[in-house]
């Protein structure tokens, strides 16, 4: 992924992703979000999960989500 300094160098430089790639804009810091169905849906969200499990040889993972109904679909699925 490519970066844009949006301020001179003399100050706190912001960088900002620069992508069209739609994964760019669920993927953040220190979490996966997006809305749902249009950006994360099951099939991603299980994608991502097998992802993560082949990457780190977890047995068991925490999947997060708030009280919405649209969370429920996303974090209920399992890795296959």
């Amino acid at each position: 992924m490519t970066c844009t300094i949006a301020a001179p160098m003399r100050k706190l430089a912001i960088l900002r992703p620069v992508s069209d790639d739609p994964l760019a804009k669920i993927f953040k810091a220190y979490d996966i979000r997006g809305v749902y169905p249009d950006e994360l849906d099951e099939d991603l969200a299980r994608r991502i999960g097998n992802a993560f499990v082949a990457f780190t040889g977890a047995a068991t993972i925490l999947v997060g989500r708030d009280m919405r109904p649209s969370s429920v679909p996303p974090a209920s699925v399992a890795p296959s």
